[in-house]
């Protein structure tokens, strides 16, 4: 029996949700946002088989009896307390980051799940990105040898937030990847922001990061560049990987040290969100843990919290709890 499915936010973002979850044969009964007129564009971009029932109140999603799991797509100042509403009422759920801005709000999330017995998944997109993916496997196989430095950018001309930073917006993913590809946690890092549009909200901020074993990198994001760019690159031992999420071709590159040429290495075409909801929907049906649950939106948490710490202080070295 198919999973059924409220989405909760229906936004450009919201409405990829949608989409992945028709395609995924997912039961959509159920969707909401802020307008009616937001809804009616949403619905009139994805090809859905039965029209869902539609309402402008959250609540009435999380009290449908018929809903197995919500997907919350909405501000990332309303996630954590749509999340706690959701778990409470009994609904697996998949919550975009970040979950909390706090790691006392993502705590909360973990222990409601797991007294409520419910499936937390918080959205790491990138965690399924075939090209992050094979260099993640390909470093565990031994084929670059020793780590020495990471760096990544995640750029784009918008959206700008107004309720976070673009710490707490595009960093995650930066922290996501370049731990997922070290294979653990950051001990110490710097951080450094500025704000531009709005005072107060970074708009472009930098993290270099110390790992075990002198392991080194750096990530930047910003929403003040004239187009989208995800880009990392690895310096390892024996190899050389350059990763270019928006490339037209060769997204994914290798080279040796020995300097034979960069080769073209063939990720696939998966993408990421269809990947990581087909998961979040197998861990329903089937009863397990996601790799993206809420114990990992914790640890990337602690991380962003020191880095917020250490812009209040200009840049001042902090280690991650």
């Amino acid at each position: 029996m198919a999973v059924s499915v409220g989405v909760i936010g229906l936004g450009r973002w919201g409405t990829n949700y949608l989409r992945t979850f028709a395609a995924l044969g997912a039961d959509v009964r159920m969707v909401c946002s802020s307008t009616e007129a937001t809804i009616a564009n949403s619905l009139s971009q994805v090809n859905l088989k039965v029209n869902p029932a539609t309402t402008t109140d959250y609540k009435k999603v999380l009290s449908d009896p018929a809903l197995d799991a919500v997907a919350i797509v909405t501000h990332g100042s309303t996630h954590y307390q749509i999340a706690k509403a959701a778990l409470e009422a009994g609904k697996h759920v998949v919550v975009e980051k970040p979950a909390g801005f706090t790691s006392h709000e993502v705590e909360d999330l973990v222990r409601t799940a797991g007294s409520s017995g419910r499936i937390l998944m918080v959205s790491d997109i990138h965690r399924f990105n075939p090209g992050i993916r094979r260099i993640r496997d390909d470093i565990k196989a031994g084929v670059f040898g020793r780590l020495l430095f990471l760096r990544s950018f995640g750029f784009s001309n918008g959206p700008v937030r107004s309720d976070m930073s673009v710490l707490w917006d595009i960093l995650p993913h930066d922290i996501s990847i370049l731990s997922g590809i070290v294979g653990d946690y950051p001990l110490w890092l710097s951080a450094n922001g500025a704000s531009y549009l709005k005072q107060g909200i970074e708009d472009i901020v930098t993290l270099d990061l110390m790992f075990p074993e002198g392991i080194f990198a750096s990530g930047t994001g910003s929403w003040l560049y004239p187009f989208k760019r995800r880009d990392v690159v690895v310096v390892a031992e024996r190899m050389f990987a350059a990763f270019d999420d928006y490339a037209d071709k060769d997204r994914l590159r290798y080279l040796s040290r020995e300097g034979s040429g960069f080769q073209p290495i063939d990720v696939g075409s998966v993408k990421p969100l269809d990947a990581q909801l087909a998961h979040f929907l197998e861990c329903v049906s089937e009863g397990k843990q996601p790799v993206n649950d809420g114990r990992e939106a914790l640890k990337i948490t602690r991380v962003l919290e020191a880095a917020q710490e250490s812009m209040l202080n200009f840049g001042q070295k902090v280690e991650v709890a």
